[in-house]
């Protein structure tokens, strides 16, 4: 595993009240465990664990995946399919002042948490994002570790957080859209969410840790998730944001 971004800074921050950390699912019981894991496994949230609430947002799995959160001591939410709808469910459920995604294929280095919460001590911080570096293949990874240092304004649905109330200021995800098509989805959820943060606080951005995605989604090599493969490619190749 490689250990980008878990240096230890002078001191941890701990959050003054409650974080909610949302984790949306639909038949992740491949992934789930790891990325669950190494959530638990923040250094604050060993720290302070009654600083945190950890959701897992379930999309009718028909698989496992509920039951292997369960078995982890997560609470599991019930949500229709439907990505944002999800996340908008869980938020809505959350218990905490400052929200933070995650996804069920991504692995967070243990100071991950630190490093993008402290943001949040600066009172006008409404909002806080970082990069996601793809695991496979070596090509996607060093374009995006390339592109942890310059901040690439969109607020990754697996590594970003913010404060609840400004989410309902901003009036949350746009869920009329159609959440099957994955390009109305990536400009909802991580171009236009960051635009609308933007237009009410500071989004500061962390370039000293980035999350382990996988590369499922970019190599077809989840048969799951052919479809999304495609289209992803398809996205990227029209619209040049690689």
């Amino acid at each position: 595993m490689w250990n980008y971004g878990i240096q230890l800074p002078e001191s941890l921050y701990i959050p003054p009240n409650l974080t909610t950390i949302i984790l949306p699912t639909l038949n992740e019981e491949k992934y789930v465990s790891r990325a669950i894991l190494s959530i638990q496994s923040q250094n604050i949230v060993q720290a302070a664990p009654q600083r945190f609430e950890f959701l897992v947002v379930d999309s009718e799995s028909d698989d496992s995946t509920a039951a292997i959160a369960s078995s982890m001591g997560v609470t599991v939410v019930s949500a229709p399919r439907g990505k944002l709808s999800a996340r908008d469910i869980g938020i809505r459920e959350a218990k905490g002042d400052v929200i933070f995604a995650t996804d069920a294929d991504t692995f967070y280095p243990p100071n991950h948490l630190n490093l993008m919460l402290r943001h949040f001590q600066d009172a006008s911080t409404v909002a806080v994002y970082g990069n996601a570096i793809i695991e496979d293949p070596p090509l996607i990874w060093a374009i995006t570790w390339l592109r942890t240092f310059i901040p690439p304004r969109r607020m990754l649905g697996n590594n970003s957080g913010f404060r609840k109330d400004a989410y309902f200021k901003i009036g949350g995800f746009d869920l009329s859209i159609d959440q099957q098509d994955n390009e109305q989805m990536v400009q909802e959820e991580e171009f236009r969410l960051f635009d609308r943060f933007e237009s009410v606080g500071k989004v500061a951005y962390e370039m000293g840790t980035a999350a382990m995605s996988s590369g499922r989604r970019w190599t077809g090599a989840d048969s799951a998730w052919s479809a999304e493969v495609k289209a992803r490619k398809r996205f990227i190749e029209e619209a040049g944001y690689l």
